[in-house]
């Protein structure tokens, strides 16, 4: 019996000894280093999936996606200088048609920088009535600025295209007498230059030692209103001729422009007569700018508009 009780105490100690050691040394293995975080502690623990992970690698918070937003209000685009601009009229029929019409002749064999442009229709039907000058084919940049050069050959193409008419409206193509000293006989735009001259569509400018056409100079806006406003002085038998100009109520007219004492006084006639017919208009902030250049297309573009009106 004592040697029992002596075995029993033997083994309870023998548990106690070693529950102790055991305890000590797990404390040994804990991580004390500060560096090491909880996050490693799990390398060797298995999945959701029961596959060990093998590394860990922080994954990026992904940035959240835009949430989709209704689109904005398209803005209207500017068309151009001239907003009331009349749609060009449509190529006449029958016997006075042009041999090819606008629909046989596309934007990108005539001129390939219309395509899209603001006034690619109004160019294509200049085109096909014989009023610009730029070979088919070629590149007519519309935005370059036109010069008065350029504008004279312009002119004298729209005339003749517009003979008929103009000549039942009272045209009687006078020859005035016209010369001026930087326009030679070698430019190619010298005959166009003396036509419309001649015509008293155009003038040039007295400087010392004699008169000159500047012919490489752009044209200002208020120039162009008073060279059709010539032109319909020289048209008795139209609706808008000479006496209908000077019956024009010009102050209350340039009222309209915020910029009106800006307008040469020899241009305001002009200048109102183009704003009332709407063959020009200003700008959206109320200015007319009439010593702004215009460009290439913009000038055919009035061109158009006159000649719907004389067609009316």
């Amino acid at each position: 019996m004592a040697k029992q009780k002596f075995f029993c105490l033997f083994f309870v100690a023998t548990l106690v000894f070693h529950s102790f050691g055991w305890a000590q040394g797990a404390d040994d293995l804990t991580f004390d280093d500060p560096s090491v975080t909880s996050d490693f502690s799990r390398l060797d623990e298995p999945s959701e999936e029961g596959t060990p992970v093998e590394a860990y690698i922080p994954v990026p918070t992904p940035t959240p996606a835009p949430v989709p937003t209704e689109p904005p209000e398209p803005i209207a685009p500017v068309q151009s200088n001239f907003s009331e601009m009349r749609t060009a009229p449509s190529v006449p029929s029958g016997a006075d048609a042009p041999s090819t019409t606008i629909a046989a002749s596309p934007a990108y064999v005539v001129y390939p920088d219309i395509v899209n442009h603001w006034a690619q229709n109004v160019l294509l039907y200049c085109y096909d009535r014989g009023i610009t000058s730029v070979p088919k084919g070629s590149l007519f940049h519309p935005d370059m600025l036109i010069t008065r050069q350029e504008f004279a050959t312009l002119l004298n193409k729209w005339v003749t295209a517009n003979s008929k008419t103009l000549v039942d409206l009272g045209f009687t193509y006078p020859k005035l007498p016209v010369k001026f000293d930087d326009v030679s006989t070698a430019n190619p735009y010298h005959d166009d230059i003396i036509t419309v001259a001649s015509y008293g569509l155009i003038s040039g400018f007295d400087r010392a030692g004699g008169t000159s056409f500047a012919p490489r100079d752009n044209l200002t806006r208020e120039q162009v209103s008073a060279i059709w406003c010539n032109l319909f002085k020289l048209l008795p038998d139209a609706t808008i001729n000479e006496s209908y100009i000077g019956a024009l109520d010009v102050s209350s007219i340039l009222e309209r422009f915020s910029d009106k004492l800006a307008i040469s006084s020899w241009a305001q006639p002009s200048v109102a007569l183009m704003k009332d017919q709407k063959y020009m208009a200003g700008y959206p902030d109320r200015t007319f700018r009439p010593k702004g250049y215009i460009t290439r297309a913009e000038a055919y573009a009035i061109a158009t508009n006159i000649e719907r009106a004389l067609f009316a």
